[in-house]
């Protein structure tokens, strides 16, 4: 399920790009370091994905809300 930032306002647009940014630097050093981090970076950013859109749809059922 890609992550769609569409519907999310500009301040946290900025905020995903950014987390997804670190996220990646995050698996190349794991790749660099050893193949094995990625152990831990991958289910991190599983994490952080599953987070990103829980935010989102939250945000969009306050909207509906209003």
């Amino acid at each position: 399920m890609p992550v769609s930032i569409a519907s999310a306002s500009p301040a946290n647009t900025g905020m995903l790009g950014f987390g997804h940014a670190i996220c990646t630097a995050l698996h190349v050093a794991a790749l660099y370091f050893g193949a094995a981090y990625l152990l831990i970076t991958i289910p991190a950013h599983l994490i952080y994905i599953a987070v990103a859109l829980a935010k989102q749809d939250r945000a969009r059922r306050v909207q509906i809300h209003r």
